[in-house]
């Protein structure tokens, strides 16, 4: 686990990119400050079912652990017959999503595809773009976690498929800041359509 910056003011928001290899989550506050992050390995071995099982008892069990307002969660996306992604390998990650969920009672749970909140660019290039939009010493705390440094990332962004911790972490990140984006938007159009 990961710590940025203990204080932050406003509200907190926890985001995970869940997954049964590692799950990465972030909490960060409604201004942007990141607070906490890290991720969850997953069970090395055993069959889909006890790895799901693992996975949703750690995912709770950290969701009940940390002072959050509101959750943002990637939830899997089926691309069809041949993708790694099929209906088949996807269903695990729904349980773990609705675990999250079931923990995260009186809390607003927003739940997004990976297209609707990174769109079509690759993994490791919007991981970069996120680690771009973090505070120097945030950007420092999550490479030096992961034993990074911002030329290996860049090096790193090259390449088109990554599936790696500190990209989960990252996908965190970047769920919270698509939190705090669509809860602005709500806001600004709350308060057109109340204008007199």
């Amino acid at each position: 686990m990961g710590q940025y910056n203990e204080t932050s003011g406003g509200i907190l928001i926890l985001g995970i990119d869940p997954s049964l290899k590692s799950t990465g989550w972030a909490v960060m506050s409604n201004t942007g400050t990141l607070i906490e992050f890290g991720h969850i390995k997953g069970l090395k071995g055993g069959n889909t079912k006890e790895r799901t099982i693992d996975m949703c008892h750690m995912v709770t069990k950290l969701a009940l652990s940390l002072p959050y307002c509101s959750v943002i969660l990637e939830i899997p996306q089926d691309y069809g017959a041949g993708s790694k992604t099929s209906a088949n390998n996807i269903m695990p990650l729904w349980a773990v999503v609705g675990a999250v969920v079931g923990v995260s009672q009186n809390r607003d749970v927003t739940l997004v595809t990976p297209r609707e909140w990174k769109g079509t660019m690759p993994k490791a290039k919007f991981n970069l773009v996120v680690l771009n939009k973090l505070h120097k010493e945030a950007q420092e705390s999550i490479l030096k976690m992961f034993k990074h440094s911002m030329a290996s990332m860049k090096k790193r962004s090259l390449r088109k498929n990554v599936d790696d911790p500190i990209g989960d972490v990252l996908d965190a990140v970047g769920l919270c800041h698509k939190s705090i984006v669509l809860a602005r938007n709500k806001k600004a159009k709350k308060a057109l359509l109340t204008k007199p």
